[in-house]
């Protein structure tokens, strides 16, 4: 099974396959690429829909809703997929913009400034009397504790819980691009 190990940025290797992989670079650029497409698209389900799983709905459900996965290539022959929340280019459409703070929880805060902090009226408010205060004009700087949230790590758990899985989905199909792009070189004589 597959580890977290607190950061947003988990790889997962190959060990092992250094025979598959250099055949596949074997291929021509634009073979190679349609089957690499072809494997990591059939390998990020698994851990897109434990992703969608272990994301806590909320009031909104936005994070829910920005569940997402890319895979990207380049020229080069480098590709990979990434699974995680959706970013919009826009204000308006970023519905996982808070994902970092239900990864990685909060940490309990007072605020400094602000309308959660206030002196005089927030004390007659509440009746807040400090130990040893007299009674003066002069009130205290009452803050409003803000209690933090503890870290839900939902990126982390689809990760540990769905690696195995897609390794082995990445490496299969892998293969069977391999066949594939083969009999595709051989039919068209390049």
């Amino acid at each position: 099974m597959a580890t977290f190990d607190g950061t947003l940025s988990n790889s997962m290797k190959l060990e092992g396959c250094d025979a598959l992989v250099a055949s596949l670079e074997s291929l021509p650029k634009t073979i190679q690429t349609k089957h690499l497409k072809a494997a990591i698209d059939k390998a990020t389900p698994p851990m897109r829909a434990a992703l969608f799983a272990n994301t806590p709905t909320g009031p909104t459900g936005n994070l829910k809703a920005a569940v997402g996965s890319e895979s990207v290539y380049y020229k080069s022959g480098v590709a990979f997929g990434i699974v995680g929340y959706r970013r919009a280019v826009s204000v308006a459409d970023q519905l996982g913009y808070h994902s970092h703070l239900i990864e990685f929880g909060t940490n309990d805060r007072a605020p400094t400034r602000g309308p959660f902090l206030s002196s005089f009226k927030m004390a007659q408010a509440t009746g807040y009397r400090p130990a040893g205060w007299s009674g003066e004009k002069t009130w205290p700087m009452v803050a409003r504790h803000i209690s933090g949230s503890r870290p839900q790590h939902p990126l982390g758990r689809a990760y540990a819980a769905t690696a195995g899985q897609c390794r082995d989905i990445l490496i299969r199909e892998m293969q069977i691009g391999l066949e594939k792009g083969l009999a595709e070189v051989a039919r068209k004589g390049l």
